[in-house]
Formats: C-alpha cells, structure tokens, sequence
C-alpha cells in the first residue's frame, strides 16, 4: 500500500548455489525516487579433476542504492 517490495531469489546447479533477500521503499517521491536493499549469498565450487586441488569460494555480499527518476527521462543511482 505504501509502496513496500521484498522479496527472495535463489539459484542452485552443480557448482554454485546463491541466496538473495531484497527490499525498496520510495523515499521522497512515492514513484521517482526509491532505496534498494540487497543481501546475497554465494557458494561455489569447481572440481579441477584428479590429483587437482578443488577451488571453492562462499561470499557475502551487502548493497544499498539510491534511485531518482527525472523529469528529462534521465535516472540517477547512487549506491
């Protein structure tokens, strides 16, 4: 009603599985100017065959933008 969105995304294969929570809320303008929130989770392994060590990496990642819509039809993010 206010203009609230969240939501999940998730992606699995054989070698990676990644985790996303995300949200936006209008900020001073209900339709042109919005914050974005994201949190994501990877993991991912390659097997690098026999007698080869496997590479395997987990991150975590954290990001917040700022979106402005104007009247010219430019868009202006800061993040």
């Amino acid at each position: 009603r206010q203009g609230y969105q969240a939501g999940a995304e998730t992606e699995v294969s054989r070698i990676s599985k990644n985790v996303s929570v995300y949200g936006s809320r209008p900020w001073k303008h209900p339709l042109n100017d919005k914050l974005d929130a994201r949190l994501t989770y990877e993991e991912e392994v390659i097997d690098q065959g026999k007698g080869n060590f496997d590479l395997s990496t987990r991150t975590l990642k954290a990001s917040l933008a700022r979106n402005i819509r104007r009247d010219s039809g430019w868009n202006r993010s800061y993040s």
